[in-house]
């Protein structure tokens, strides 16, 4: 990828966890054999907090002692390169997906992970 700044790396993936190909259809499927991701996304794939006397901040980069962080770090490389630094960092994800979704699923590809793939 053109880069390894954090910002963009979750913003690629939280674009494709949020973006439904048809209104009801994501486009990023997980299988259920993807522990480590799936656990990273409910709970294990986190930024430490900072305490300073009496105020507490988060850190700018995730907790890599746990072993979900290579896992998601791997998922946002990957769709960084999918899409590039110019497709996540100040775009919006083009206005005819809204009128027709498919389209920009076509255009773009579509991020789908099914059982028998990424087993981590």
């Amino acid at each position: 990828t053109e880069t390894n700044e954090i910002e963009p790396r979750l913003t690629a993936v939280s674009d494709e966890l949020t973006f439904m190909i048809d209104g009801n259809t994501p486009a990023f499927l997980l299988s259920p054999r993807c522990r480590l991701l799936r656990k990273g996304f409910v709970s294990d794939y986190k930024f430490k907090k900072i305490v300073n006397g009496t105020s507490e901040t988060t850190a700018d980069k995730p907790d890599k002692t746990n072993p979900a962080a290579d896992p998601h770090d791997a998922l946002q490389y990957a769709l960084l390169g999918k899409k590039g630094r110019a497709g996540v960092v100040g775009k919006k994800r083009d206005s005819r997906a809204k009128a027709d979704p498919r389209a920009e699923a076509v255009k773009s590809g579509v991020a789908v992970i099914k059982d028998g793939g990424m087993n981590w």
